[in-house]
């Protein structure tokens, strides 16, 4: 067989398969806004809760009894996931979450990894999964995340490899098969409309 009969294309390592800047009007829905890139070409998809833009950044508009998520397909379950949040809400001794989701499959079936803000595991980063409805803490780690700091969340994934940093520092790695070939990874929110994500990257 003749080996140049098809084509193969490779993507550039370091390339971004979505980046957002969430820059749009106020009050733009996710799913109607355009990402600066977005290999796929699918968009966002608000899979619980209702999100828009504010002020060029993504937020919860509208909460709801329980954790929101909003996701865009990456086309790749292998990949690095990075975005900034700025803190804006010391929780009030109630359970605020605010991170990322990654390897989404449904409603009842993620990977999280996120900063407690308030409630019994305030002042922690957590890693954790949801394998059809059930919730498991892969690893907690005690964090100094201050009212008004901006800071990197970001999350590498290789196979069953999962390594999670803020601010290029390694806070957890796990090695865990759970969704492994899931390519839609995105937002998480839980029990706060203040928090604002900015500069959203797969790559």
């Amino acid at each position: 067989m003749n080996r140049n009969s098809f084509p193969i294309v490779f993507r550039r390592r370091g390339s971004y398969l979505v980046y957002d800047t969430f820059t749009d009007d106020d009050a733009v829905i996710l799913p109607d806004h355009t990402p600066n890139v977005d290999v796929e070409g699918g968009g966002w998809s608000e899979e619980v809760g209702s999100w828009a833009i504010i002020g060029n950044k993504a937020y919860v508009d509208t909460k709801v009894a329980q954790s929101e998520f909003a996701v865009i397909d990456a086309g790749e379950a292998d990949c690095t996931i990075e975005v900034a949040i700025t803190m804006t809400d010391d929780g009030a001794a109630i359970d605020h979450n605010v991170g990322l989701c990654f390897r989404y499959s449904a409603t009842n079936d993620w990977w999280i990894f996120f900063f407690d803000i308030g409630g019994a595991n305030a002042d922690n980063l957590i890693l954790g999964k949801y394998v059809t409805g059930v919730w498991t803490e892969v690893d907690k780690d005690a964090f100094v995340w201050n009212i008004g700091e901006t800071k990197i969340m970001k999350i590498v994934m290789e196979g069953d490899d999962i390594s999670c940093y803020i601010d290029d520092v390694l806070i957890t790695s796990t090695t865990d098969a759970h969704n492994n070939t899931d390519a839609k990874h995105g937002l998480f929110n839980n029990n706060t409309i203040t928090q604002r994500w900015d500069e959203f990257k797969i790559s």
